[in-house]
């Protein structure tokens, strides 16, 4: 097996197991503090809408994530590109299920200016999958 082709495997892999899936707990582990804040202030629906379409977008994004990864693992640039639409839309609904988390963030605490500045994390948090999208595009653009 030619070696730069499995350090790309291995940098996926650890790409998946470093970054994508911790901060994917880390916005399930979010998601689940803004529900208590949302729980002990005046209930609205919008931090309901707007957790149910994170959830909905989660599920979503973390199975086409781990069928590009294995898509790529087993048939490589070839097998992304037959999957050419699943890897289009990853980084879309990825930036729909950021927009998601700070709406959570913003529906559970209330408008404040310094609410901003959380703002950032919660969408590398509530987006883990936006990440290894990008690294997927690429390798596929690298090897055509």
């Amino acid at each position: 097996m030619n070696t730069s082709v499995q350090r790309k495997r291995i940098r996926v892999l650890w790409h998946l197991l470093l970054f994508s899936i911790p901060c994917a707990m880390a916005g399930v582990l979010a998601t689940l503090v803004l529900l208590m804040v949302w729980l002990s202030r005046q209930p609205s629906e919008a931090f309901l809408m707007a957790a149910a379409n994170w959830g909905g977008m989660s599920v979503w994004s973390a199975y086409a994530a781990l069928m590009l990864a294995n898509t790529w693992r087993t048939c490589g640039a070839e097998g992304l590109q037959s999957q050419s639409t699943w890897l289009n839309a990853l980084p879309v609904v990825s930036a729909f299920q950021a927009v998601a988390a700070v709406a959570m963030l913003f529906t559970a605490i209330g408008w404040e200016p310094a609410a901003l500045l959380y703002a950032p994390f919660l969408m590398i948090f509530g987006a883990p999958w936006a990440s290894l999208s990008w690294h997927l595009r690429r390798l596929s653009r690298l090897e055509e």
